[in-house]
């Protein structure tokens, strides 16, 4: 199959003999540690990749700059889903393999994109984790785009220059490659909607902030007022990953509802006291953990159920990840009076929600922006 997909896709690596490219070219992704099948899918995503006779230097320049990987917490606390010691040009190629585009250049140019990062204000680690998450950026001049979005951003938001590079690097803020009129219009309206003060405060909290669609958070404020929020935007101001998730769909009024009644908390008291336990947990995930701990008959806090990791929790309820396991197996989620109880309760209090919303909100899509629309 895979063969097949390589003639069809990729026949410029059959247009030499073995020995004066597709040999060359395999042989060097393999002697990088990827696997012949992670090398095919390399070419049968990214064709180009069959264009230069070698990609030795590239994958060389690339491998030198995963070398400064460094673990690091996210926003959301959450630990990296590889970490800095496995990432490897093997690793990152047959996870992405359209990343492969990094190591087509010509000898030296990513090298020098890397470093013109660098001298913009970019760490050896932050140019690490731009390989990392936005490979893509590595493929353009970054540098001036850097520059460019920047200045948007402290002409909008007041921040100085060395703040936004800051901001900039964070693997989250998938903006830098957007167009710069995508950067002006969502930090123009983040600033309209709090004052320039307040939106540069959020974007400083949560870079990935300019990634949202204005409508969003505009939508999110109404239902926390609908909630008897008293002071919308100062929640979103302290609890700023709250800005991306739509506080209307029964997902997320799912679990909202299931905290509110399970730890006897009123709405407006969960924003207010608790913002992140609404994003930090899936809802399947938060019904299991309520019943595990009614049939152990322990009594939970918040942080608990919602914060603590599984051996911290299993801990809390005095039982084995075997024993958690088999409950599991035999209640799933679906089956829990708890979660049918909220679906439904969801249902009812969205379509609540979906009413005090004004017109140009409720009827609201979310946009599917294309790439191109994206890019500058």
């Amino acid at each position: 199959m895979l063969a097949g997909q390589l003639l069809e896709r990729c026949p410029e690596l059959f247009s030499r003999p073995p020995e004066q490219r597709a040999g060359v070219l395999f042989g060097e992704l393999l002697g990088a540690g990827l696997t012949a099948a992670a090398a095919a899918q390399c070419f049968v995503t990214y064709p180009q990749a069959a264009s230069p006779t070698t990609l030795a230097s590239g994958l060389a320049e690339l491998a030198a700059i995963l070398a400064h990987s460094q673990d690091k917490q996210g926003v959301s606390g959450r630990k990296a889903a590889v970490p800095a010691a496995q990432r490897t040009v093997a690793t990152l190629l047959s996870k992405r393999p359209r990343a492969v585009q990094l190591v087509c250049q010509s000898a030296g140019n990513l090298q020098k994109r890397a470093t013109e990062l660098q001298q913009a204000g970019f760490t050896a680690t932050d140019v690490a984790a731009v390989a990392w998450h936005r490979p893509e950026l590595l493929c353009t001049d970054a540098a001036a785009k850097l520059a460019s979005r920047a200045a948007v951003v402290q002409q909008e938001l007041g921040l100085a220059a060395a703040q936004v590079v800051n901001v900039a690097a964070k693997c989250n803020a998938t903006w830098l490659n957007a167009n710069k009129e995508y950067v002006r219009t969502r930090a123009a309206a983040l600033a309209e909607g709090f004052n320039q003060a307040a939106a540069a405060a959020i974007l400083l909290k949560n870079p990935a902030a300019l990634n949202c669609e204005p409508p969003v958070w505009q939508r999110n404020l109404c239902c926390m007022a609908a909630c008897g929020v008293a002071d919308p935007k100062a929640v979103l101001q302290h609890a700023p990953l709250l800005l991306h998730v739509d506080h209307a769909t029964p997902d997320f009024v799912q679990r909202r509802l299931l905290l509110q009644r399970c730890f006897q908390l009123t709405a407006a008291q969960l924003y207010e006291q608790h913002p992140g336990c609404l994003t930090q947990i899936g809802v399947t995930r938060l019904v299991q953990r309520l019943q595990f701990a009614e049939h152990r008959g322990r009594e939970l806090s918040l942080f608990a159920i919602v914060y603590a990791k599984q051996e911290m929790f299993l801990a809390a309820v005095g039982a084995s990840q075997a024993a958690w396991e088999a409950w599991a197996a035999a209640n799933p989620p679906a089956a829990c009076p708890l979660y049918r109880w909220a679906q439904h309760a969801a249902a009812v209090e969205a379509a609540r929600l979906v009413v005090v919303l004004p017109p140009e909100l409720a009827n609201w899509q979310k946009r599917q922006h294309s790439r191109s629309s994206r890019k500058a």
